[in-house]
C-alpha cells in the first residue's frame, strides 16, 4: 500500500558507526593489518562532526565515494583524508 508512510529517524552515533562498519567491510582502509586502526578511522568518521544527520544510504555514499577518491589518488587504501573529503562531498550534495 502507498497510503502508509513510515518515519525513520537518522541514525544516532552508535548506528552512524555500525553503519558504516558494515560498508567498509569490503575496502581496504589504513592500517587494514591492525583492525583497531580501522575501526578507530569508522569511530572517528562517526562523529558529529562528519557525518551527524546522515542517513544510512549517506553514509554508504561516503564509504564508496572515499573508496573512488582513492582509486583516482593510485592509493591501495582508504585513508582518513579520503573518508573526511567524501563526507564533506555527500554532506555538499544534500546541501547540507
Amino acid at each position: 500500500r502507498f497510503d502508509r508512510h513510515v518515519e525513520v529517524p537518522n541514525p544516532d552515533r552508535n548506528g552512524r558507526e555500525a553503519i558504516l562498519r558494515v560498508h567498509a567491510r569490503r575496502i581496504k582502509l589504513d592500517g587494514a593489518k591492525d583492525t583497531s586502526c580501522g575501526s578507530l578511522l569508522l569511530s572517528e568518521l562517526a562523529n558529529e562532526s562528519f557525518t551527524g544527520g546522515m542517513s544510512g544510504a549517506d553514509l554508504r555514499n561516503v564509504i564508496n565515494e572515499a573508496a573512488l577518491l582513492s582509486v583516482r589518488a593510485s592509493r591501495h587504501n582508504v585513508g582518513w583524508d579520503q573518508l573526511v573529503e567524501a563526507a564533506r562531498r555527500v554532506r555538499h550534495m544534500n546541501g547540507q
